[in-house]
């Protein structure tokens, strides 16, 4: 009896919970009609001050994210494909190509984290959080670094600095992706240059590696 009285309270259940109504809302700032879209995301670092533009060939529409969440949305957009990008000072530029805009519809870009890897940088070793092996007898840790433009060698290397500090090498026209062995030094820096030379014809030289001794 027990279980028949729980069946039927749960069939009540499912016979009243079928005859609610379920009301949704849109926010007006989204509604569009069936050849207009929305773009809409956020970005982590709330205190950036960072702009978002959408653009085709051309800039199309920029907005400011809200600072108190780090949300933006860009609205009544003509349905297609669009270019989006974030700037704020001292952060990189993040780009993301091909976003969809569709006919009364939202497209949602995520959770933006932007780096704060400088723009000249186009290529560096290790990434963020990468878990490295190497045998601390017979390797040496190496940080490698790309740019995008030929850089001053000097100014480079007075810059540079590591947490905590360490003293090295920097091999200039090298880029490791990998700690480095010590035996066999010259054949490792055969396509590069000779680190004790005074060089001046860097004009061409965009990457190096820093071994850490």
């Amino acid at each position: 009896m027990k279980t028949l009285i729980v069946f039927t309270f749960l069939l009540i259940g499912l016979i009243l919970s079928g005859c609610e109504k379920n009301y949704y809302e849109t926010d007006p700032r989204l509604y569009n009609d069936a050849y207009h879209g929305n773009i809409v995301g956020k970005v982590i670092q709330t205190e950036s001050e960072a702009m978002v533009y959408v653009s085709q060939v051309d800039p199309v529409d920029s907005t400011a994210i809200d600072p108190t969440d780090g949300s933006f949305e860009i609205a009544d957009l003509a349905l297609g494909n669009y270019d989006v990008s974030i700037e704020a000072p001292n952060y990189r530029i993040y780009k993301k190509s091909n976003v969809l805009v569709t006919g009364a519809g939202t497209t949602y870009i995520g959770e933006i984290d932007l780096s704060t890897v400088p723009d000249l940088v186009a290529d560096y070793y290790p990434k963020d959080n990468d878990e490295i092996v190497y045998n601390n007898r017979f390797s040496r840790l190496t940080i490698s670094m790309t740019f995008t433009q030929p850089m001053d060698r000097e100014s480079v290397e007075q810059a540079f600095s590591t947490n905590p500090p360490t003293e090295g090498i920097f091999y200039w026209g090298q880029y490791s992706q990998a700690p480095t062995w010590i035996y066999y030094e010259d054949a490792w820096n055969a396509g590069g240059f000779d680190p004790g030379a005074t060089i001046t014809t860097f004009s061409k030289i965009t990457s190096f590696s820093y071994r850490v001794s």
